[in-house]
């Protein structure tokens, strides 16, 4: 079933037996609002408070990184031992107060994901797929309603299956099905060492299906997914057609600049997805599902920026959504049409008036 036949009002049941309110995806996006220690603030429960309550069937946080160093980004999750599981129970709840689904989006951090698969030997990968299984099972402790991993671009398992970057020459190495291997064992030990109706998905590019010994890497990639995911998430164009028709088992998620549209609308009419992720527009519009919902006709202000419309530099283009992300989380009003000198100043004066306020609580000068 994909949203070609189905409404993005209508629920959907996962193989793993969970269902989704809706077809509405909040993608994933770094927020920037973990304390010092890399763990939830409360602003962040209010930002996710926010997207639940605005209607997405599925929020799916930032990346959450499993393992802790000192060159992990300020302001990002970390989920491992040393974690705050409390803050992390009131995260979890934060984003299901409107009967959504709660995903946390898990990756492995490293400052350069091309030479790491490279340069780390067999006994360390073991290592990283118990750190990702052991940061499953703290998600589940904690009440999240499934975990994504995160395998596209830029990220470490996304450097593993891409066969330009993986050189290594042993099981973790080679043709498609063993540079797949890295990410099916992940999967496999989580499926193993989770309850049933927690929810597995997986990000991938679409260019990972791109196979040269006619399809049979891919089919048998596809093949191993079904086994072991409730859903997909692919990012970029599709353009295997058929790919779509062999994910049987697995509900495949779309971002929605990947779809076509009726003219003048923002409502997808044909996509091979069965559920669509609208990432950045929904930190401008938290509640873009109800509205899409309740407005056929509902067209994306023009004057606003959108994921695609916009000739930034990803680093600027993150810094100034963050800023939004922040004027959430502290209860303010959006400013999708400030630039990002004037958007950072309002922040900054925002933090300031907010440390202030907590210096005076506590006593400290």
């Amino acid at each position: 079933m994909s949203v070609a036949t189905s409404s993005l009002s209508s629920p959907i049941k996962f193989a793993d037996a969970s269902e989704a309110k809706n077809r509405f995806v909040k993608g994933s996006c770094q927020e920037g609002l973990a304390n010092p220690l890399n763990d939830p603030t409360h602003q962040l429960d209010q930002l996710y408070r926010c997207w639940s309550e605005g209607g997405s069937g599925v929020i799916i946080s930032g990346t959450v990184w499993i393992n802790r160093s000192d060159n992990t980004p300020q302001g990002d999750l970390v989920l491992d031992d040393e974690s705050d599981m409390v803050a992390y129970r009131r995260l979890a709840k934060a984003g299901q107060v409107n009967n959504s689904q709660s995903w946390l989006q898990l990756g492995y951090y490293c400052i350069s994901p091309e030479s790491s698969i490279n340069d780390l030997g067999s006994e360390s990968l073991m290592a990283i797929i118990q750190e990702f299984v052991q940061a499953s099972r703290r998600a589940e402790l904690a009440g999240f309603s499934g975990v994504q991993i995160a395998a596209h671009g830029g990220h470490f398992l996304g450097a593993s299956l891409n066969e330009e970057v993986n050189q290594r020459s042993d099981m973790w190495g080679g043709d498609g099905g063993r540079r797949a291997s890295l990410v099916i064992a992940i999967l496999t030990e989580i499926r193993k060492a989770v309850q049933p109706n927690f929810l597995v998905s997986l990000t991938l590019d679409v260019a990972a299906f791109a196979s040269d010994d006619e399809g049979e890497s891919t089919q048998h990639f596809v093949s191993l997914l079904n086994q072991h995911l409730a859903s997909i998430q692919l990012i970029g164009k599709m353009t295997l057609e058929s790919l779509a028709e062999q994910f049987t088992e697995t509900a495949m998620i779309g971002s929605v600049d990947a779809c076509v549209f009726q003219e003048d609308t923002h409502l997808p009419f044909t996509t091979p997805f069965d559920l669509i992720a609208f990432d950045r527009h929904c930190v401008l519009m938290p509640d873009l599902p109800k509205q899409m919902l309740a407005n056929p006709q509902f067209k994306w202000p023009s004057s606003w920026p959108s994921d695609t419309a916009t000739s930034k530099a990803s680093s600027q283009l993150s810094s100034w959504y963050q800023c939004q992300m922040y004027l959430l989380a502290m209860g303010k009003k959006i400013h999708p049409r400030a630039g990002e000198f004037i958007l950072g100043l309002r922040v900054a004066l925002l933090r300031w008036r907010s440390e202030r306020a907590q210096r005076r609580l506590f006593g400290s000068r």
